[in-house]
């Protein structure tokens, strides 16, 4: 099965269990005029959690089990008001500061909710279970277990403008800010930070601009945001680390969109990179229809959806053989680079990649995190 999309989400039970997922029943015999009772032990329901806890501040990716369909793709729901889900990667947020619980509804899927953009699907009520099992989620404060984490090396909510560069992981601020990255109050969820396209983004504040655990060489890792994009028509940088150049190739790890030169038209946006500075995949999102005349003399456009100024989700994973490229849900290109990667911990940005090519991103950037 592939690699869970994030790979270091919370998948640690704490040693509590599994919340709802079992029952007995007792049933009595006579016999003799003695009377003895018999515990049998009911069956586990077919669908079920992979984890029943989270910590608060961190975000808990929702996997699912069937034993009678392994290879079932799920979907999820909550009622409860103080929690909502991400339906894009299916990530639990818990909005409260002191222990407590999400009703997840799970329903089973017979065909899987993202398919490549190349393919589709359609789920009817014939491939489309009845909600299987709800189940508790509690969520527990920080100071309970560390190893849930599991991977989360930042996770960046900017939801106040004292901290914009509160880390939830770290629980500090570790993020500088260069130029005027400005608060927002309303992002994706909660705040969001706002970025001019000309100068702005935020720093990693240890040495050499690093972050604390940032996977380095060849190391998995997966970086995911919201975006808010207000400018398409260049290389607008998202996040990234590493050497961009300085000291030679395959010693960046960086992902941004797509922005294409044309004589006639300038910059054509559409698209998603994430480059090594050597080893790049593209997403090119370009419908060559409409819009932009280039100089052959072709329209080009790119994706509608990717041109409009409304909040999408976009991330990039790397298992350490492929890497795959996700717009609003969906992967749309991957590919295994062939060569091995010589990152180093050095420059994180968010809202920039490489400033001397003058990769910044305009717009509102929200709920940024790497995993490792």
């Amino acid at each position: 099965m592939r690699r869970n999309l994030v790979a270091g989400l919370v998948t640690v039970a704490l040693g509590l269990g599994v919340v709802g997922c079992g029952s007995t029943e007792q049933g009595a015999r006579t016999k003799n005029a003695a009377l003895t009772t018999t515990t049998t032990a009911a069956p586990a329901p077919d669908v079920q959690l992979t984890s029943t806890v989270g910590l608060i501040g961190y975000p808990l990716k929702l996997t699912a089990t069937s034993a009678s369909t392994p290879d079932a793709a799920f979907a999820f729901s909550t009622t409860s008001t103080n929690c909502r889900i991400d339906t894009y990667l299916n990530f639990l947020y818990f909005d409260g500061s002191a222990q407590g619980t999400c009703a997840i509804a799970v329903t089973k899927l017979q065909a899987p909710p993202l398919l490549p953009a190349s393919t589709t699907t359609t789920t009817t009520a014939a491939n489309k279970a009845v909600v299987a099992v709800t189940t508790n989620v509690t969520f527990y404060p920080q100071s309970v277990s560390t190893s849930l984490q599991n991977g989360l090396v930042g996770y960046w909510p900017f939801n106040s403008a004292s901290t914009l560069g509160w880390d939830a992981v770290t629980n500090k601020v570790d993020l500088k800010l260069v130029g005027k990255p400005t608060f927002r109050q309303v992002g994706k969820f909660g705040g969001g930070v706002s970025l001019d396209g000309i100068g702005d983004y935020l720093a990693g504040n240890g040495s050499g601009d690093s972050v604390a655990g940032l996977p380095v060489n060849n190391s998995a890792y997966t970086m995911s945001l919201w975006m808010q994009p207000r400018k398409f028509d260049t290389s607008r940088g998202l996040m990234g680390w590493g050497s961009y150049g300085s000291d030679g190739n395959l010693k960046t790890n960086a992902f941004r969109m797509k922005g294409d030169f044309d004589t006639v038209s300038g910059y054509i946006p559409g698209g998603l990179v994430n480059y090594w500075w050597d080893k790049d995949v593209t997403w090119d999102a370009r419908s060559f229809t409409k819009a932009y005349v280039m100089s052959d003399g072709r329209t080009a456009c790119c994706n509608s959806a990717f041109t409009v100024p409304n909040w999408v989700h976009v991330a990039v994973t790397y298992d350490g053989k492929v890497r795959r490229i996700y717009y609003a849900g969906k992967e749309v290109a991957s590919d295994t680079p062939g060569s091995a990667n010589q990152v180093a911990n050095k420059n994180f940005r968010i809202g920039a990649t490489s400033t001397a090519l003058n990769e910044f991103f305009g717009g509102t950037i929200d709920d940024a995190a790497v995993w490792s």
